[in-house]
């Protein structure tokens, strides 16, 4: 069950966030074969100008720079690199990022600290 918390400035153009949200979780629970409801995805909007790249903080997300930036919560995987190669394609596919302009954090759930609701 990931948890995939998306934090980055508002959308440029006409994106239903709702719609990218779900393109993000059907595409990773595809990938880890598993049902789409297991996987969660969070927007977290940054506030217009409240993100920095260089001097440049823009109101809007370019397309091409200011990656989102994205924090990946989920139990042991025996190809983290993967998951996070996965999660990276959707978010740029969902939110319409020029490829490559995301960053990707994983924390593993550590199955002594973590209660999952079973």
């Amino acid at each position: 069950m990931p948890i995939i918390e998306i934090q980055a400035l508002p959308p440029a153009g006409e994106i239903d966030v709702a719609s990218a949200l779900t393109h993000v979780t059907g595409s990773v629970a595809a990938y880890l074969g598993e049902e789409p409801q297991g996987t969660w995805a969070i927007w977290r909007p940054v506030e217009p100008g409240a993100y920095a790249e260089g001097a440049d903080a823009p109101n809007a997300q370019p397309h091409g720079t200011h990656p989102a930036i994205v924090d990946v919560f989920a139990g042991h995987r025996e190809d983290p690199a993967g998951l996070l190669r996965e999660v990276g394609r959707a978010v740029v596919e969902a939110f319409g990022l020029d490829a490559g302009n995301v960053v990707v954090r994983l924390t593993e759930a550590d199955p002594t600290r973590v209660y999952w609701g079973e």
